[in-house]
């Protein structure tokens, strides 16, 4: 009896040896998580850290390629921010002075004036503006009220297409005056002046074939930044940068290559977009291209995102977008047609956004934008470079702006 006893303890320590052996030869299965619970993420293996940059944030990886050495190089995701800030309008209407445009209708060869502008505003009144023009000398033309066109927090003005100030138009060439007025207050929101010029239409005939052009030579050296935020919620927003070309420029022959700390990290050829913002020109100036101005924006979605919320690099995909809005420094934009340079500005980043950089308007005028200064280069553009030292935004030069050689 004795025996068999010690015979089944030794049959059981052997048994318990044996299961232990076996399972360890099977990898342990992942716990399964709980409903609404997040999945667990595998260990990464460790590798080794890159070199800090000169702004204090790791150098991203540069991968061989011919024309786009930076793709991939991700910015590390942020815990705490600093993010990008959105636009919040305020209770008072502001005239945004980069969305003013005056231009001519035509009428028996004769012209007069129309306008329109964005304003930013949060409040619940309705807006209203009116507008008053003078002729060189100074004396009074006439003075029309505007139409809004768009509800909140951008509104749009505009001049009313009426047949009646048809009988206002005239002949005349030269310096005019505009003055733009808050009705609620009678506070002045905007004050300058725009050039006027007369040319032949396109297969002019008769004398009444002419046509009067404002001229926007002043707006070629000034650009702006711009953040695309999507949606209100998104945690994401897409950067862009926008100048300023005369002519007939075709966009699927323009490239934008954004360089960081000497290095290309992403172009418009790939993931990117070249896109007209909007069109300055005369209405029978067709294909002249010293009569047509345009707006244009350069995005890299496919690689360049601005982070919004903590939340922003872990809802991504693709995962190797780089948030540049994390990466404070002087960012350089270089545009080329057909494969030649026409332009090329700066842009800081700090605190999470586009930086300012000391550039402002006179008389209080401001914009949620960043006022880049450009170089026009080559002559692709037929343009007087000096029209922005007294033209620009209407009469209203930009202070500490001086547009690089």
């Amino acid at each position: 009896m004795k025996r068999n006893s010690l015979s089944a303890v030794a049959f059981l320590i052997v048994a318990f040896v044996t299961l232990q052996s076996a399972s360890a030869q099977f990898p342990k299965l992942p716990k399964i998580p709980r409903p609404g619970q997040p999945k667990a993420q595998p260990t990464p293996t460790p590798a080794a850290q890159p070199a800090a940059s000169d702004e204090g944030q790791p150098a991203a990886a540069q991968p061989s390629q011919p024309r786009n050495e930076g793709r991939g190089a991700a910015a590390p995701p942020s815990s705490g921010g600093p993010y990008a800030k959105r636009f919040v309008a305020p209770e008072a209407p502001v005239l945004l002075p980069e969305t003013l445009e005056v231009r001519t209708e035509l009428q028996d060869g004769k012209w007069y004036p129309n306008v329109k502008f964005q304003i930013a505003y949060a409040g619940e009144v309705r807006p209203r503006f009116k507008a008053e023009y003078f002729l060189p000398t100074g004396a009074p033309w006439y003075s029309e009220t505007l139409e809004k066109k768009w509800d909140g927090p951008f509104y749009l003005m505009e001049s009313a297409y009426e047949s009646e100030k048809a009988a206002k138009a005239i002949p005349t060439e030269g310096l005019f005056g505009i003055k733009i007025t808050n009705m609620r207050d009678n506070s002045t929101a905007f004050q300058g002046k725009f050039r006027i010029a007369k040319f032949r239409q396109e297969n002019a005939s008769g004398p009444k074939d002419v046509d009067y052009s404002v001229d926007h030579d002043w707006a070629l050296p000034i650009g702006y930044t711009n953040i695309d935020f999507n949606t209100p919620t998104s945690p994401l927003a897409d950067p862009g940068i926008q100048m300023w070309f005369k002519g007939g420029f075709n966009t699927s022959d323009l490239e934008a290559q954004l360089i960081h700390n000497g290095k290309q990290i992403a172009t418009t050829d790939d993931g990117g977009s070249v896109t007209s913002v909007e069109r300055r020109f005369s209405k029978y100036a067709g294909n002249n291209p010293t009569l047509t101005w345009q707006l244009l924006e350069f995005r890299w979605r496919k690689l360049v995102r601005f982070v919004v919320d903590e939340g922003g690099p872990y809802y991504s995909r693709p995962m190797d977008y780089t948030y540049i809005n994390q990466m404070p420094g002087e960012y350089v934009v270089k545009v080329f047609y057909k494969g030649d340079q026409v332009r090329e500005t700066k842009f800081s980043i700090a605190d999470g956004d586009f930086a300012p950089n000391g550039v402002s308007l006179p008389n209080g005028l401001k914009t949620y934008r960043v006022i880049l200064p450009v170089r026009v280069m080559g002559t692709a553009d037929k343009w007087n470079p000096a029209r922005w030292k007294t033209d620009a935004f209407y009469g209203n030069p930009l202070t500490g702006f001086t547009p690089p050689q």
